[in-house]
């Protein structure tokens, strides 16, 4: 009978065609086992969550692009702006950027630093593209006015 107070294995370490994940300790067929990103031998369940966490920060960092976006076409409105379509496009992707960091807070986290960045660039974005648009607005309010 063996101790249950023993030490476990180091991790990695075979005992009768069994391997200790390097993660949670629990010991695993050698044929079950993979390998991590640190080029340890892990379990299947470690696996797959050493795979969503690195799906979700892959796309909690790509948020921020959608921030970025909507700043570039808001700039871009102020310069060329064919039937008001960048503003559309930057005032869309600001919103979009906003509602996806509304709607799911647990990034908020994993961006760090890139959370306030995505949300300024967001904004600004959105006013940048409302220039235009709001002059328009006002040349045909004064327009309507005066006749």
């Amino acid at each position: 009978m063996t101790d249950p107070f023993a030490p476990l294995p180091p991790s990695g370490a075979v005992s009768g065609g069994n391997i200790t994940c390097a993660q949670c300790g629990a010991m695993v067929p050698a044929a079950e086992a993979s390998w991590s990103g640190k080029g340890e031998q892990i379990c299947k369940r470690c696996e797959a969550l050493e795979t969503i966490d690195e799906g979700d920060t892959r796309a909690a960092v790509s948020i921020l692009g959608g921030g970025i976006g909507a700043l570039s076409l808001g700039v871009l409105s102020l310069c060329i702006n064919p039937l008001l379509l960048f503003s559309a496009m930057a005032i869309i992707s600001g919103v979009g950027t906003l509602v996806v960091l509304g709607r799911h807070p647990e990034y908020r986290q994993r961006m760090a630093w890139r959370y306030p960045v995505a949300i300024a660039t967001s904004v600004l974005g959105i006013l940048l593209a409302l220039v235009i648009p709001f002059f328009l607005f006002l040349g045909l309010l004064g327009i309507a006015m005066s006749a």
